[in-house]
């Protein structure tokens, strides 16, 4: 299917589906030419100077004010072959059917969905709270806000505002005594759990989870809170 485009109003039209006889008579055929020698004749035709050896013309159907009321469009050129001596011009016309509103609006459809999903992958929820100190009674982490309308924080709690698989990773800088220990939690159930030994106070813990909307996520831990701790959550594209 071949189309052609209007660089102002932007409308379309087109012609498919064409047999040899569509376009071939007895008053321009060529002596033993092929399908494919016609498409390449009619490309030069369309791309050549028109002060050349071709001559074009595009002529709607009906015009009133301006505006076409089938939307049909003619097509026609004329071709100067020369053999020899002699020259012969052969004439050519097509009509072309206008590409529906519809069916532009529908590829806008398409275009604009695309677009939006593409928007959406570039604005996935992303933050990184910090801590220093925790709650004596729940031995939650309590993260500092970031301003997130993604992830408000609530306590020690950080709640999910949008649902989908998350990447939540956690560092956790403990004084430990006695084996402490350190436990990623989704609502109140533990994710994933580290421990801590005595020469070892900073460990991180990780968990890929799938959350919806009004889940939390927190980190509680034994022991003393030694430096700042960290946490980051981040919305996975898939």
């Amino acid at each position: 299917m071949r189309t052609m485009k209007d660089r102002t109003s932007k409308k379309l039209w087109y012609k498919g589906g064409m047999a040899k006889s569509d376009y071939v008579t007895l008053s321009n055929s060529i002596t033993d030419a092929s399908s494919l020698d016609y498409l390449k004749c009619f490309q030069d035709a369309l791309n050549c100077e028109l002060d050349g050896d071709v001559q074009r013309s595009l002529v709607f159907s009906r015009w009133d004010h301006c505006f076409f009321q089938d939307g049909t469009l003619h097509l026609s050129f004329a071709v100067e072959f020369r053999l020899l001596r002699s020259t012969r011009v052969a004439k050519y016309t097509f009509e072309l059917d206008p590409v529906s509103v519809e069916r532009i609006n529908i590829l806008e459809s398409k275009l604009r969905g695309q677009w939006d999903e593409l928007e959406r992958l570039r604005a996935l929820p992303f933050a990184q709270f910090e801590a220093s100190i925790k709650d004596a009674r729940t031995r939650k982490l309590l993260w500092s806000a970031v301003g997130s309308n993604f992830f408000p924080v609530t306590g020690g709690n950080v709640l999910i505002r949008r649902p989908g698989v998350y990447s939540v990773t956690a560092l956790v800088n403990n004084f430990c005594c006695n084996h402490d220990w350190g436990d990623l939690l989704k609502n109140v159930y533990v994710q994933k759990a580290a421990y801590f030994y005595a020469d070892n106070r900073c460990r991180s813990v990780n968990s890929v989870m799938e959350l919806v909307e009004g889940d939390t996520v927190s980190v509680a831990c034994g022991g003393t809170v030694q430096d700042t701790c960290y946490l980051v959550i981040a919305q996975l594209g898939c």
